[in-house]
């Protein structure tokens, strides 16, 4: 059967006789929605909108209404399990660890100790509905667009070439994020066997969202709170103040444009060194990346901005 506005609202006066009659109610903003939508099913965009209306209604609310808002859920094929029902929010976004690894290449002929860097920042959310638990069945992922093609200068093609423009991470979608939390690795080989010689500036943006979805990986969302930009490269250093003309550069932050809600901007100055007499040839060649030492960051890197 369609979806009927009246028979959702009988549902809500059973579960509230006084529905509306005293004070304003935290359904309020999902009903006027629920009021135009297509008796036979939301399109995209108003099966987004009425789904995230639907997260935002407090726990506590959800369960007292949960028979008018499993009916909506049915009746306008929303496609989630039904109530409770949420959505993750991000709060928190910080770096967490600094590993270095030692690199080998050539057959096992070329080597340098800090010839990975890695960089794990800890994402911590929580739900829209104010109980975590309901995002058991949620899915999460991230979502990377360089905003130029990834083999273009400063980075050496060979290394960068398996690199598409655009892909999710991971390439099995975290399947319930009910933790409240995820670690993100930002790893890169040491700069001096990634950049072009002799060096130039140039820099290579990306963009970055969190994205969850609330169907199995049918349809996916961005976490609010969860869009940042991320730049590396090599450029003049930073407020001058080292011998080098150019240094390696990477930066995290959030994108003003999406996300305003959680501040975060971290950003270091790698020193990059002259080139290897035999470089790498392919990225895959250069074994060593996930097996590092927590570190400290200063040892390595110049700080700009910690996070």
């Amino acid at each position: 059967m369609p979806f009927a506005m009246a028979t959702y609202l009988n549902h809500v006066t059973t579960a509230n006789p006084l529905f509306n009659k005293i004070k304003d109610s935290s359904l309020d903003p999902l009903n006027n929605l629920l009021r135009v939508a297509p008796p036979g099913g939301a399109n995209p965009a108003q099966r987004q909108a009425i789904l995230e209306l639907l997260g935002m209604i407090p726990h506590d609310k959800q369960q007292k209404y949960a028979n008018a808002l499993n009916y909506a859920v049915q009746h306008l094929n929303l496609r989630v399990p039904g109530i409770p029902y949420g959505y993750p929010i991000v709060t928190r976004h910080r770096l967490h660890e600094y590993q270095v690894a030692e690199a080998v290449w050539n057959h096992d002929q070329s080597r340098r100790p800090d010839g990975w860097f890695r960089h794990i920042m800890k994402l911590e959310w929580r739900s829209s509905n104010g109980l975590l638990q309901s995002l058991a069945g949620i899915w999460n992922r991230e979502r990377i667009t360089y905003m130029q093609h990834p083999i273009g200068p400063p980075h050496r093609p060979v290394i960068m070439q398996n690199t598409p423009q655009t892909f999710m991470w991971p390439p099995v979608p975290t399947q319930s994020s009910n933790l409240g939390w995820g670690n993100d690795d930002h790893l890169f080989m040491h700069p001096s066997l990634m950049v072009v010689y002799p060096l130039v500036a140039g820099v290579l943006n990306a963009h970055q969202e969190y994205i969850y979805s609330p169907d199995q990986g049918q349809t996916w969302y961005d976490m609010p709170g969860g869009q940042f930009l991320v730049d590396r490269g090599v450029r003049p250093p930073l407020n001058g103040g080292l011998p080098d003309p150019l240094v390696f550069f990477f930066c995290k932050r959030n994108n003003p444009q999406f996300n305003l809600s959680v501040p975060f901007h971290f950003e270091v100055e790698y020193i990059i060194g002259p080139a290897p007499q035999i470089p790498p040839q392919t990225y895959n060649e250069v074994q060593g990346a996930l097996t590092g030492p927590s570190a400290q960051l200063a040892a390595h890197a110049r700080i700009i901005a910690g996070g």
